[in-house]
């Protein structure tokens, strides 16, 4: 009977754990795939600025740059902050497949080194074509760099792409924020769509819903002796006019276009290359009266191939992602995440 007790005991204790919602100040993995750290800045007098609190979650770079040069202040006044980090891969077929942040890291490490190798070969047979001077008569192979002449599609190539939702909370309040980041381009490119949802148990600051993307454009081309190179970003600034509303008003969603590299085998050999695609959408509010937590969904939807569609229809709450209208051309990455108070 003793050791029955006990059994009961342990197995009492074990579902506790299961379900008792993450406490601050901790950082918990929920599944071997995600990384989810809430931290409670309540009544500290230390850890006062952005930067120092930004310090203490695995962003990237750029999406930490991105959080501080906007939203400071909501970051330094925040009582909780929520960050939860998804990683995924695509597979030779063109799946996108979540894995760990270290298998991850070790496939963006992987496709930069070829990206670097096949740069590499290029400029090497653009050097070896000015000292022969057969500039008219020398065609560039630029491998895996340029898409077929057939589609948006790689021959080879391997996307990484990563989804942060981050919750800044104070009291009833929340700001919410969804990234995204290709840390290495897909291999298909054509209408790609991003999107939030809350739940009707919210309300939010009047229009306070706003997005934004950027990627890096690379211009290279031979000119005289010397293969030149420019660099510039490219940014988009999404008001809340901008956004797509789904019929009940409760998600927000915008759709933007994925560019394919271009390179030209005949002199100048020049070619466009596209990389570090990231953006946000965001929005903030609170929880109504008789509410004490809410949920939230991110959905990102990738395009696999060319279709025509009078543009993206973001669906109503609880059916989380956008229309499936056009589902088979996309796969859909949806995310759901709880907020308690």
């Amino acid at each position: 009977m003793k050791r029955l007790l006990s059994s009961i005991v342990i197995i009492s204790l074990l579902v506790a754990i299961v379900i008792l919602p993450i406490k601050a100040n901790s950082c918990v993995a929920e599944n071997d795939l995600s990384i989810t750290k809430t931290l409670d800045f309540q009544g500290e007098d230390s850890d006062k600025t952005a930067e120092n609190r930004l310090e203490k979650f695995a962003l990237s770079p750029k999406m930490k740059k991105l959080m501080l040069d906007r939203f400071p202040d909501k970051i330094s006044s925040a009582d909780t902050i929520f960050v939860k980090t998804d990683f995924y891969v695509q597979e030779n077929n063109g799946t996108l497949s979540q894995v760990t942040e270290s298998d991850y890291e070790a496939a963006v490490k992987e496709q930069k080194q070829k990206i670097s190798e096949n740069e590499r070969q290029v400029k090497a047979d653009i050097e070896k074509a000015q000292k022969s001077r057969s500039f008219g008569s020398m065609n560039l192979d630029w491998g895996d760099r340029c898409f077929l002449p057939a589609g948006n599609r790689r021959v080879i190539d391997k996307g990484t792409l990563k989804l942060v939702f981050i919750i800044l909370s104070e009291g009833k309040s929340f700001f919410c924020v969804g990234l995204f980041q290709w840390d290495t381009m897909p291999k298909s490119r054509y209408t790609d769509a991003f999107g939030l949802t809350r739940n009707i148990n919210t309300t939010v600051d009047g229009k306070s819903e706003n997005g934004y993307f950027e990627y890096k454009r690379t211009f290279s081309y031979l000119s005289g002796d010397e293969y030149a190179t420019d660099e510039k970003t490219i940014e988009k600034e999404l008001g809340f006019n901008d956004l797509k509303l789904n019929s009940d008003g409760y998600g927000y969603a915008y759709d933007f276009e994925l560019m394919p590299d271009v390179c030209m085998a005949e002199y100048p050999y020049t070619s466009v290359v596209y990389s570090d695609l990231t953006g946000f959408l965001c929005f903030e509010g609170w929880l109504n009266d008789n509410a004490s937590q809410t949920d939230f969904q991110l959905a990102y939807a990738h395009q696999k191939w060319r279709i025509t569609f009078g543009g993206i229809e973001f669906s109503r709450p609880y059916v989380r992602g956008f229309s499936p209208k056009f589902a088979p051309a996309y796969e859909q990455l949806e995310k759901e995440y709880i907020w308690m108070k």
